[in-house]
C-alpha cells in the first residue's frame, strides 16, 4: 500500500474574545446615551415644571362667582378673602405669609404683583368680610380687581421672605 500523505484533522483556532464585535461596542454606548437622555428630560421636566398660578387662580375666581349669586355677597368676600391667602401661600412659605393681616397683608398683596390694584374702600371691605353680617359693595369692579391682580402675578413660585 502506498501511504499517503495525510494529515491529522485540524480544528480552527477557537474565537478571541478580544476585540469584540461591534454591537459590543456600541452596547455600552448605546445605554450611556439612554441613561444620559433620561437624565436631561428630568431636569428640563424640573426645571420647566411651574404650576401656572394664574390660570388656577382665574378658574378658582370664576368657581367662585358662579357659585355664589348676589343674594350670598359676604360669602363671595370670604371666599374672595380665602383665594387671595391661598394665592399668597402658593407662592411663600407659609410661616412667612400666614400670619400678615390688615395693611401688611395688602402690602404684600401689592408687592407680589408689582402693583397698587385694591382700592382702599375694596381692602377694608375684604379684611372686614368675616366680621359683617352684610354690606353692599360692587361686586364686578372687586371682581374684576381680583383678575387684574391675578393676571399681574409672577409665573414661578416666589419662595422668599416677604418681610
Amino acid at each position: 500500500m502506498n501511504e499517503l500523505p495525510l494529515r491529522d484533522i485540524h480544528l480552527p483556532d477557537s474565537i478571541s474574545w478580544w476585540p469584540p464585535a461591534i454591537g459590543w461596542w456600541l452596547l455600552p454606548l448605546l445605554l450611556i446615551l439612554i441613561i444620559a437622555a433620561f437624565y436631561l428630560y428630568r431636569r428640563y421636566r424640573k426645571q420647566h415644571k411651574t404650576i401656572d398660578y394664574q390660570k388656577a387662580a382665574l378658574s378658582e375666581l370664576s368657581h367662585i362667582e358662579k357659585q355664589f349669586p348676589e343674594t350670598h355677597s359676604m360669602e363671595y368676600l370670604r371666599q374672595i378673602s380665602a383665594l387671595l391667602r391661598r394665592i399668597m401661600l402658593s407662592y411663600y412659605p407659609r410661616e412667612n405669609v400666614a400670619s400678615l393681616t390688615g395693611e401688611r397683608w395688602f402690602e404684600e398683596l401689592h408687592k407680589l404683583s408689582k402693583g397698587d390694584f385694591f382700592s382702599a374702600e375694596q381692602q377694608l371691605l375684604i379684611l372686614q368680610a368675616a366680621y359683617r353680617p352684610s354690606a353692599e359693595f360692587d361686586r364686578t369692579a372687586l371682581q374684576k380687581t381680583c383678575k387684574q391682580w391675578i393676571e399681574a402675578l409672577p409665573k414661578n413660585a416666589v419662595m422668599e421672605s416677604p418681610q
